[in-house]
């Protein structure tokens, strides 16, 4: 990876260029490039994302990231109709992180 020094880019040996906080991490990568920026129309998409940056307080996130299918286990597919139907009978929830 190369650029000029502090100017917060990197190009890898493709000659992609991302912001240097993904740095070489595949996913981080995965992510700089289709998530990152993208604004977000969909319903369930945006209640994910708001999800996994409330579970990022005290994690990177890189970890929310790494552990995001398990959070999609345990809040249905961020089906947040089904999520509120969850609250309302057990307000509080224990996600296994392992």
């Amino acid at each position: 990876m190369t650029n000029e020094p502090n100017d917060g880019l990197l190009t890898d040996a493709s000659q992609i260029t991302r912001c240097a906080w993904c740095g070489e991490d595949a996913e981080y990568q995965r992510y700089h490039d289709t998530e990152w920026g993208v604004p977000i129309v969909d319903d369930q998409i945006l209640f994910q994302k708001i999800c996994l940056e409330g579970f990022q307080a005290g994690l990177s996130w890189i970890t929310v990231l790494r552990k995001r299918d398990n959070f999609q286990k345990s809040f249905d597919n961020f089906d947040f109709i089904k999520v509120s139907l969850i609250i309302n009978k057990a307000p509080i929830i224990v996600v296994k992180v392992r």
